[in-house]
């Protein structure tokens, strides 16, 4: 008897003539399962912490793609949505506004032949999700949103320049002073000359391209909060040692003093940015990395790893083809 859940879906699926929602390489399954594994044991949680941060999960690294794991989707798009509908559906039209890549892709999975075509099993109580009304994020919004310096790529100053629009000064050479010209009368009268240009037609500007993010470079790693207090400098600050899997723990600073509980936050493990540049904060201290957080309005909840990785372990957005945080 087959019981474990992706081994069925794998079973469905290679009857269902479609193999490749669950695989076609080895590599490909076991990133299929790993996600899998995951999704569904999200699905037994109680709590929507969960799932909120499956879904920032999913809306990061739908930034550079369609679907969760490329271009077409597989088995973990569609159990990602029937495991997350209703905790999408329970979001304020601001808190999906957040995810604005994730309200694309429940519009886009919501609208499949095999979600529109499934109806439910009669036998044990479940129906297909009702449609969900998106509320699309506005273009001027998406145009307007800018992207975090430091995991911009590296480029000449001249290029960074362009990009922003600005051209580079150049020292412009000091203009001599009108020198006196006779006229036809004799008369000595210093006259500037002027010189006009013929206007053609104007020429169309050609749109600027907006910079891009390699988010392939992101370093996140599971953390452990081995200490953290309230910097006596700074009102809104925590600082904290965490460890990141290194030979010793990194000192972070982190603007969530008020918002997270000490209790919620010290002793806990967290998805750390481990490759961020060191930043000066109050207390003559570094902060040497960044605790990923979710915000919703004026709530702010910790983004956790899934259940028992091991430390220093990097998250599926840095891994490659390792979806599971060992």
């Amino acid at each position: 008897m087959i019981t474990g859940p992706t081994t069925i879906l794998r079973v469905l699926a290679s009857a269902g003539n479609a193999r490749a929602l669950v695989g076609g390489t080895p590599a490909a399954q076991a990133e299929i399962d790993g996600w899998l594994s995951h999704v569904l044991s999200v699905a037994t949680e109680t709590s929507s912490s969960a799932a909120t941060s499956l879904l920032q999960l999913i809306n990061l690294r739908l930034l550079t793609q369609s679907f969760i794991l490329g271009s077409s989707p597989t088995a973990v798009d569609f159990a990602s949505y029937f495991v997350l509908h209703k905790r999408f559906a329970e979001m304020s039209a601001k808190e999906q506004l957040l995810l604005c890549n994730t309200i694309r892709w429940f519009d886009a999975v919501q609208n499949n032949v095999i979600v529109t075509s499934y109806t439910g099993d009669k036998a044990l109580g479940t129906v297909r999700p009702s449609v969900l009304v998106i509320n699309h994020c506005p273009v001027t919004a998406v145009l307007g949103a800018k992207a975090p310096v430091a995991l911009l790529p590296k480029a000449p100053a001249s290029s960074q320049a362009k990009a922003n629009g600005k051209t580079p000064a150049k020292s412009m050479p000091k203009k001599e002073s009108g020198t006196p010209v006779k006229g036809k009368g004799g008369q000595g009268k210093q006259q500037q000359k002027k010189k006009k240009k013929e206007k053609g037609p104007k020429k169309p500007k050609t749109p600027k391209a907006a910079p891009t993010l390699d988010f392939g470079k992101i370093d996140i790693r599971v953390g452990y909060v081995l200490k953290a207090w309230k910097n006596p400098e700074a009102d809104k600050l925590y600082s904290e040692e965490i460890d990141v899997g290194e030979d010793k723990p990194r000192h972070i600073a982190s603007g969530i003093w008020g918002k997270v509980e000490l209790s919620e936050f010290e002793k806990t493990k967290v998805l750390v940015v481990c490759n961020l540049p060191a930043k000066n904060v109050p207390g003559g201290l570094k902060s040497n990395g960044m605790v990923i957080c979710s915000c919703a309005g004026d709530k702010v909840e910790l983004v956790r790893p899934p259940a028992d990785p091991r430390l220093g372990s990097r998250s599926p957005l840095t891994a490659g083809r390792r979806h599971l945080l060992r």
